[in-house]
């Protein structure tokens, strides 16, 4: 029989740690001081009693009384306890050398009768002096018989390699570590914008014992079993990486406290189709896999590019195709506009793998220019995923199959009849004759870099058809309202006005004598203008009216355009006139250019067709493949002529052997007037009051 011996009861202090994650210490509860040691006697075979003193603090502490909780975590579900000793040698913990199992539910005897929280317990473990190992484990159910068979393990803590020594005090301090059952409510799915910029995305892990109680874990409680955070990224790589605490860390992190942070930062790339697979593991729980995928915008409009969409005039419309891979079944789309844009969701409703809708945008109204939009398409699980589209209209340069087109739109008041005729004027700028709506007219000048200088012309209801430089250094316009003939000068924008002698007059060019010359439509004759002001006309023979659009030829002459009977006119510096008719049916000239092959070039468009007129007066017309209605033309900076059309194809080119190329270019103006600037691009106006430099 072994010998009762007499020793000094130790106790085990059990530290209940607590790290602040969503509720604080909230499952809190905190190890009281250990109660004084009392002598015992010692077990037979010389055991040691050691007591175990902890507090079950209950469920998440009150705003009032959670500054008084040490920071120390038990789950306020723990109604068992059991604490087994094996020596510090038996590495693999097969052979239990002391052991308790201890009822401390509300109520029980180890915790003094007490119901509710808090409750104080003491649980006492005989064990033999020694090196030795301790685990202690809680359960959310009292043992049956010594056994805790049914019941669920909500921590469990390992204190290894502890002296005790009989008829001493032994203080140890053992912490719970929370055995995570749940990930706490972690979203499956989130999207981010595709946008080219990074973007993070946290994940917010909330882990939860078998009773739903929230884990915290600190410096000296870690999890008692570690999530495992993992990355994959799908059909393309090198766009995320976790980030383990702001640190990159990979494709893999461990998280072991509440203080670790996890989240995925992706650098906005890739192509439709890309995703990102994000699963969390842990001992004993089931994983979770989490999808991220970021939200592409695309679409085949030539009005977009690089993310950005941008149109040049009021009703244009572009359709987006917006995409997130792998997203879940019930996903959808929120669009918002603002500005002068408008937008209709075309398809809604989201099948999971695919994940594609489009979008329709048309930008802008008839009523005013056009001016900037914003268009935001987000993901409704409101993960982030919007993407603003801002529509540059002014100033930015797109490339649109192959033509590299700028926008410029004109500042106000002018709004509703907008530009018409377009000239590079003398001083290295390119000036456009303008009329508005409100009975006010104004010629603009414009630098290179689309900077608008807007400079009214005197009296009511002005209304301009062309403008051209003069051989005096001024810009001179007509108006067509008011049988007059402006000047402009470029420096100060001093308007002088002059009688037509004739009415309607139309276009007009500097002639090689140093004169203006221009078409008066209503008089049926051709006037000249001395730059002082002094004006010569000359009547359109043989039943010939409405002379139209007029240029300087190469040999010396003025030509003209007529529109009936369909006809060019060549004008001498001395006022013979001779008329040349197309003799095509239906032909209506309007544009009229001298070529660089020494002829004179013009849009009949009336006959769908470019002409040429060699100076005797031969006339030979190239049709448009597209039947298409060209209405002005000028020689380009490579040689070639170019035109524009009034609507379809807005920009053609006609080599001077007669090979016709038109181009479809969505968003160049039609019904344009067009030049060759100083900067040896194409410039455009027309009325939408905007110019458009095209560089070919």
């Amino acid at each position: 029989m072994m010998q009762r011996t007499s020793s000094r009861r130790s106790t085990i202090v059990a530290a209940l740690a607590c790290a602040a994650l969503l509720y604080g210490c909230g499952g809190g509860g905190s190890g009281a001081s250990p109660a004084p040691a009392p002598q015992v006697s010692a077990a037979p075979g010389g055991l040691q009693s050691l007591r175990v003193t902890m507090t079950i603090a209950g469920p998440p502490a009150t705003k009032a009384s959670r500054s008084t909780r040490k920071p120390k975590f038990v789950s306020p579900s723990t109604n068992g306890v059991q604490i087994r000793a094996y020596l510090h040698s038996d590495t693999q913990h097969a052979t239990v050398i002391g052991s308790s199992a201890t009822d401390v539910s509300s109520g029980s005897a180890a915790c003094g009768g007490t119901a509710g929280f808090p409750r104080t317990c003491s649980v006492v473990v005989p064990v033999p002096a020694g090196v030795e190992d301790f685990i202690m484990t809680t359960y959310d159910a009292a043992p049956s018989g010594g056994s805790f068979s049914g019941a669920n393990v909500l921590g469990i803590d390992l204190l290894s390699n502890q002296t005790i020594t009989l008829n001493a005090a032994n203080t140890l301090s053992i912490f719970i570590s929370g055995l995570i059952a749940k990930y706490g409510a972690v979203p499956a799915f989130a999207s981010l914008p595709a946008d080219g910029a990074s973007h993070t995305y946290g994940i917010l892990i909330q882990p939860q014992d078998f009773d739903n109680n929230p884990i915290t874990a600190g410096t000296n409680d870690p999890y008692a079993n570690p999530i495992i955070v993992s990355l994959a990224e799908q059909n393309q790589t090198g766009h995320a990486v976790l980030l383990f605490n702001g640190n990159p860390s990979g494709t893999t992190a461990t998280l072991t406290h509440s203080t670790d942070t996890i989240a995925v930062r992706y650098d906005g790339g890739g192509a439709p189709g890309y995703g990102i697979g994000v699963q969390l593991t842990a001992n004993n729980v089931n994983p979770l896999a989490i999808q991220v995928s970021p939200l592409y915008i695309t679409s085949t409009s030539p009005y977009f590019s690089s993310g950005a969409l941008a149109f040049f005039g009021v009703g244009q419309s572009a359709v987006l195709n917006v995409s997130e891979a792998n997203a879940p079944a019930n996903d959808g789309y929120a669009l918002n506009t603002a500005g002068t844009c408008t937008g209709v969701l075309q398809s809604y409703g989201i099948a999971g793998a695919s994940a594609i809708t489009t979008v329709n945008i048309t930008a802008g109204s008839t009523a005013s220019p056009l001016g900037a939009c914003t268009v935001v398409l987000g993901d409704t699980y409101g993960t982030g995923g919007s993407v603003a589209i801002s529509n540059t209209v002014s100033g930015v340069p797109i490339t649109i199959n192959g033509f590299v087109v700028t926008t410029y739109n004109a500042p106000g008041p002018s709004a509703g009849i907008g530009f018409d005729s377009i000239a590079a004027g003398p001083d290295g700028n390119l000036w456009v004759w303008e009329a508005d709506n409100t009975g006010t007219g104004s010629v603009s000048r414009i630098t290179t870099a689309g900077t608008f200088t807007q400079y009214t012309v005197p009296g009511a209801n002005p209304f301009g058809l062309a403008i051209a430089a003069g051989p005096d250094g001024n810009l001179w316009f007509t108006d067509y309202n008011h049988a007059q003939v402006d000047r402009i000068a470029t420096t100060l924008g001093t308007v002088t006005q002059f009688a037509a002698g004739g009415t309607q007059p139309v276009g007009i060019t500097a002639g090689p004598d140093g004169n203006l010359w221009y078409a008066l439509g209503g008089s049926s004759a051709i006037g000249r203008m001395t730059p002082g002001g002094a004006v010569t006309t000359f009547p359109l023979p043989g039943g010939f009216i409405h002379p139209d659009f007029i240029a300087g030829g190469g040999d010396g002459n003025i030509w003209f355009t007529c529109t009936s009977p369909g006809a060019i006119g060549r004008v001498t510096p001395a006022g013979t006139i001779t008329m040349f008719p197309t003799g095509v049916a239906g032909s209506n000239p309007n544009g009229i250019a001298a070529g660089p092959d020494g002829n004179v070039w013009f849009a009949d468009y009336g006959a769908h067709a470019i002409g040429r007129i060699t100076p005797a007066g031969t006339i030979t017309e190239f049709a448009l493949p597209s039947n298409g209605s060209p209405i002005a033309i000028t020689t380009g900076p490579d040689g070639n002529l170019w035109f524009t059309e009034s609507a379809g194809n807005p920009l053609g080119k006609v080599t001077p052997s007669g090979t016709v190329t038109e181009y479809a270019i969505p968003g160049v103006l039609t019904d344009a007037f067009l030049v060759t600037g100083p900067d040896g691009n194409l410039w455009l106006s027309s009325l939408a009051v905007e110019v458009q430099k095209v560089q070919i």
